[in-house]
């Protein structure tokens, strides 16, 4: 568990080795116990100000949360360009038709254009299409839409622009990663 003034924070998880979602941006190893001979790498989603904290592992003991490094953050004009999809991580049964439609509808390119102090975003071989502004920490808040149903997602560059992951929600299972061409 993580302590802070944002209050206690739950891991996601172990982090998987080789995986094609990053590592949260700012990240550094904490000495709980020295000498103990293991090392776990831990994955927490903290609010982008967090300064620092109390990291607790049960039964092992607790640290002090290092300084953390600032979140690097893109050049807007990076996410313009073509994308192809890369992976995804989508589970059954989207409450949203928007979100079934990705699911269901095999892989798929992603355009983004600037128009005007905004991003225009077309999804290749559907109708689906959208609008995005840039938000914070290197987010951009978009809402996609597919004529008749509308739908407020999240798109975040990684990789220094070479990758894009598009968060459907803030739930689990619910990204689709792209890759720069």
């Amino acid at each position: 568990m993580l302590e802070s003034d944002a209050g206690k924070i739950a891991p996601l998880g172990l982090a998987a080795t080789g995986s094609i979602v990053p590592m949260v941006a700012r990240g550094g190893m904490i000495v709980v116990k020295p000498l103990a001979g293991r090392i776990e790498t831990f994955v927490f989603v903290v609010p982008e100000d967090l300064a620092g904290g109390t990291l607790k592992i049960a039964g092992i003991g607790k640290a002090r949360l290092p300084a953390l490094p600032a979140v690097a953050m893109p050049d807007p004009s990076e996410i313009v360009g073509e994308y192809v999809e890369a992976g995804r991580y989508l589970r059954l049964a989207f409450e949203n038709p928007i979100m079934e439609s990705l699911r269901t509808g095999g892989v798929h390119g992603l355009v983004i254009r600037k128009q005007g102090r905004r991003l225009a975003i077309a999804f290749l071989t559907t109708d689906m299409r959208g609008m995005a502004h840039s938000a914070k920490a290197g987010t951009y808040a978009a809402i996609l839409t597919d004529g008749k149903t509308r739908l407020r997602c999240n798109l975040r560059l990684i990789d220094s622009g070479k990758r894009l992951i598009l968060y459907l929600s803030e739930k689990p299972y619910h990204q689709i990663v792209y890759k720069k061409e």
